[in-house]
């Protein structure tokens, strides 16, 4: 027979058990669901890399390590080259990225294309960079001012180089105008027959920075005409124009080719 001055205090009990039962099964339930999301997230992304499952869990234990301190901002198929263990490895994801690199490439130059006529058809024929501008500094005889010899920083400065796949010392003069170019200045850099392939490779060869190609630091252009406007002088042959003064200056002395 229950006393029932114990009944309460037995009927408490049986309730915080219970109420402990569920709790415990709403917690399993909620570990179930969050485990199923991430194994979810893992595969989106292994698959959005064109990784395996493995693999990007190689790569999240790396994050999880040193790499959250060295490697924040780098891509997974890069950190996982960098930790390869076998040649084999190493040169399966350098052969991922060389096609990665390959694709952003030709996607850039297809959107260039496609923004070059959308130009044409919204301004017509008025450049993005007035090149009216040079015609009170330069003429056909030759150019009108002294070479530019330094740079402050400033946006809307640019440098515009002409320069031709087939020219002989056109890669040195585009590494000196490189090193003159500093922050807030624009390279653009126009191929005088040229076609889209030979400028690919140009700049590959050059090892141009496709970050740098997609930022705006650097433009890759085919020449629009321009350069016969100035009377066609030896390539290479660049111009620095000084958003601050207004100014525009022959930038060194003609390369010749």
């Amino acid at each position: 027979m229950i006393d029932l001055r114990v009944l309460p205090f037995l009927l408490f009990v049986a309730s915080a058990h219970a109420g402990s039962l569920a709790q415990d099964r709403t917690t399993e339930r909620s570990s179930t669901v969050i485990l199923s999301q991430n194994q979810d997230t893992a595969t989106v992304e292994a698959k959005r890399w064109g990784l395996s499952e493995k693999e990007w869990s190689t790569y999240q234990e790396i994050m999880l390590g040193q790499g959250r301190y060295f490697w924040p901002n780098v891509d997974p198929i890069t950190v996982l080259g960098i930790y390869a263990e076998t040649d084999a490895e190493r040169e399966r994801y350098a052969e991922m990225l060389a096609i990665q690199e390959y694709q952003l490439q030709k996607r850039f130059l297809a959107l260039n294309d496609a923004y070059l006529a959308a130009a044409r058809r919204l301004v017509g024929d008025e450049p993005v960079l007035d090149m009216a501008k040079f015609d009170r500094y330069y003429s056909v005889g030759g150019p009108a001012v002294s070479p530019a010899s330094t740079f402050g920083e400033g946006i809307g400065s640019r440098i515009v180089l002409f320069v031709s796949a087939d020219c002989s010392s056109c890669t040195d003069y585009y590494e000196r105008v490189r090193r003159l170019q500093s922050f807030g200045i624009v390279l653009d850099i126009y191929f005088v027959g040229t076609t889209e392939d030979q400028i690919i490779a140009w700049a590959r060869e050059r090892g141009i920075d496709p970050a740098l190609v997609r930022q705006g630091t650097i433009t890759l252009n085919r020449d629009d005409g321009n350069y016969a406007r100035y009377g066609k002088p030896p390539l290479p042959i660049a111009y620095y124009y000084d958003a601050k003064s207004n100014a525009v200056s022959v930038l060194g002395e003609e390369g010749g080719s």
